[in-house]
């Protein structure tokens, strides 16, 4: 008969979310093995070499087929609980141990989480009862403790020991839901005190988390960082993302895969990024709580597949199928991160604000136009921080002023000829809103004789042929042919707004798109024109205004005449990359130490 603690593929039957099940997972693979869920004997059949139930309770409720199985089986004794009485636990427990004396084949061993907790079963019982593997000595110092209050339904985490850490971990206390968190992610995190009053249970799962750490995981290969991409309403996360990448690229030795629902996937294979293609519950016309359980499960095995050290997330509105994933047994030694830019829109729903507990880190991409942000998100406080760090960086842009052609290679790249030429790139049509602004636009242009070019994302749809003067070019990214170009007529986007103000030296005008799904965008316009860098206009001008500003806008594009006070500041690409990168190290066995 196999020993379980040398098999190598490791069936695990346990209840969801149950913190035994992520404990004992991360420390299996760990100890490289490979941690399969199973929910019975079909699931089982063939794929596992031992199984190990995490309840005494769950064995009894399956015993027919575990008894009858030929492999291996440890099944895990648990406490009491405030809510079982001793005989209803004691009768339990010598119930599962009956139950498996009857087994023909010899192969079911009683267990528990620690020594003194098997102690204590074999005087109460008379059972052999043998303690699970310990979990790796712990070599962290000075971590934070944290109190469950069962009463409340929180775990409460006490500051920073001897202070903060770094000046982005507020020193408060700070609370999130008891079974927010894989229990493995944190138990590496802190140190947790057992409830009051005890619960016999609960005070065993804390004995066996805090005995150890769970080290590196040994997948046979390099770890790998997983960034999801939202199917958002153009190509600003992915753009942003792909900056990103680039930069972890330098520092990390394992992999990045993207896990995509954007249209624009094809982008970042062109980049040289491994891709996994996925699919909204509105892309498949599918119920959205039966869409995120299977997403859940797809995306917890892919996680364990790629050996995983990090999850990061750019948008807004963190799916939660990502943080169930991770309470999957088997995926607590990955790190979470949320890239959320900053400027949202004053009728933003804020509710996504209240997942912050779930991250390790929140970065920040710069804001130039910061001063003139309403303050949404700083204004808006979540009922559970967690653990999360709150970490501000600079600017993102995918380019640098060296990846952008002089101006003759740019001009020939996109067949345009001598002549004043203005480039238009007004976003995604979805939320535009500029069929007036795009018709004074033209005839603007025109009376100043200055050519217009429109440059558009590959996801955008063309033009049909009903509108003269609108000639366009698809092409990504657009920032590449910036130098091609006399003026630049723009969105206020993120990614738009950056670019032309750091990478751009003529003269442009913001015509930001309003809407409360988007950023502030019009705050960014305005912010822009307050301080010379820019013109900008707003749809809901009148047609007399618009064709004012615009042709104003077209003379001095015919002139050439950029401002000279545009801000130069480093590209925060490479800093957001290695707070990533330092989130994916802290499971590593010296810690992340570098």
């Amino acid at each position: 008969m196999t020993d379980p603690a040398k098999a190598r593929r490791i069936g695990l039957l346990s209840l969801p979310m149950d913190p035994v099940a992520q404990l004992y997972a991360e420390t299996c693979r760990a100890a490289g093995h490979r941690v399969v869920g199973i929910h019975g004997p079909e699931a089982a059949d063939g794929l596992v070499d031992a199984i190990v139930v995490t309840s005494h309770r769950m064995f009894v409720a399956d015993a027919a087929w575990l008894c009858d199985q030929p492999h291996p089986c440890d099944v895990i004794l648990r406490g009491r609980s405030q809510l079982e009485g001793r005989d209803a636990w004691l009768g339990g427990i010598r119930l599962c141990a009956a139950i498996a004396g009857q087994s023909g084949a010899g192969n079911i061993r009683l267990r528990a989480l620690s020594a003194q907790s098997a102690a204590a079963l074999a005087d109460e019982t008379g059972l052999v009862v043998t303690p699970l593997e310990p979990r790796v000595a712990d070599q962290t110092k000075a971590r934070r403790r944290a109190t469950i209050d069962t009463e409340s339904g929180v775990i409460r985490v006490a500051p920073q020991p001897g202070g903060a850490a770094r000046p982005d971990d507020p020193p408060e206390d700070r609370t999130l839901p008891l079974h927010a968190l894989n229990w493995s992610r944190l138990a590496d995190r802190v140190t947790i005190d057992a409830p009051d009053p005890p619960d016999a249970d609960l005070a065993g799962i804390v004995a066996y988390a805090n005995a150890g750490r769970a080290a590196a995981r040994d997948a046979g290969g390099e770890r790998a960082i997983v960034i999801v991409v939202p199917n958002g309403v153009g190509l600003g996360h992915l753009t942003r993302m792909l900056a990103v990448a680039h930069e972890i690229g330098r520092l990390w030795a394992g992999p990045v895969v993207f896990w995509c629902f954007s249209r624009g996937a094809e982008l970042i294979e062109a980049a040289g990024h491994a891709v996994v293609h996925r699919q909204t519950a509105e892309h498949l016309g599918c119920e959205s709580a039966a869409w995120r359980r299977w997403e859940t499960l797809a995306f917890a095995r892919f996680l364990q597949s790629a050996n995983a050290a990090a999850v990061v997330y750019d948008g807004s509105a963190p799916d939660r199928f990502m943080a169930a994933a991770l309470r999957e047994p088997g995926n607590g030694g990955i790190g979470f991160v949320w890239v959320r830019r900053g400027m949202w829109n004053e009728k933003a729903d804020c509710a996504p604000l209240e997942d912050t507990h779930l991250f390790d880190c929140i970065l920040e991409p710069g804001e130039l136009a910061a001063e003139a942000d309403k303050g949404v998100i700083d204004g808006y406080t979540p009922e559970h921080l967690g653990l999360a760090e709150f970490v501000a960086a600079p600017p993102v842009t995918l380019l640098s002023r060296d990846d952008m052609p002089a101006r003759r290679a740019a001009r020939r790249d996109l067949k345009i000829g001598r002549g004043a030429t203005c480039m238009v790139s007004l976003g995604s049509d979805v939320f535009g809103g500029h069929d007036l602004l795009i018709s004074t636009l033209i005839a603007a242009a025109r009376h100043e004789r200055v050519r217009l070019v429109w440059l558009r994302s590959p996801l955008a749809p063309m033009p049909g042929p009903d509108r003269p003067g609108m000639e366009v070019r698809q092409v990504y990214p657009v920032s590449r042919y910036f130098n091609a170009f006399d003026g630049v007529v723009s969105a206020a986007g993120y990614n738009s707004f950056h670019e032309l103000m750091l990478l751009y030296d003529g003269p442009v005008l913001f015509a930001p798109a309003e809407n409360r799904l988007l950023d502030d965008q019009a705050a960014r316009a305005a912010y822009a024109e307050e301080q010379g860098w820019a013109a900008s206009i707003r749809s809901a001008d009148p047609a007399t205004v618009q064709f004012e500003k615009l042709a104003a806008f077209m003379r001095s594009v015919r002139r050439g005449e950029g401002p000279a006070n545009r801000p130069r500041v480093a590209n925060g690409a490479a800093a957001i990359a290695a707070r990533i990168v330092d989130v994916a190290r802290r499971s590593e066995p010296d810690g992340g130490a570098r």
